[in-house]
């Protein structure tokens, strides 16, 4: 799979990830007797349990690996109301 063929989609709540994965052609592909791939599209969301800044997003794909890196929302500040 290469990195093109993966999107992602971050807000405050969820990362939603997806994608194709190609089947390859192979030179000798008559030389299996089993080959156990799945092959298509895929999509995950993955709900967050506190909101995120997804301005300061990183990714990272490297030898078949998505590392997504997203730091929390800064806390804002709270107002006093005086009664």
């Amino acid at each position: 799979m290469d990195k093109k063929d993966v999107k992602i989609k971050i807000n405050p709540e969820s990362i939603t990830i997806a994608g194709e994965l190609k089947k390859e052609k192979k030179q000798n592909e008559e030389n299996y007797y089993v080959e156990e791939r799945v092959y298509g599209t895929f999509s995950k969301v993955i709900p967050l349990p506190a909101e995120v800044n997804p301005e300061k997003a990183k990714a990272k794909f490297e030898n078949g690996v998505l590392e997504l890196t997203v730091p929390k929302a800064e806390i804002k500040n709270f107002k006093e109301i005086t009664l």
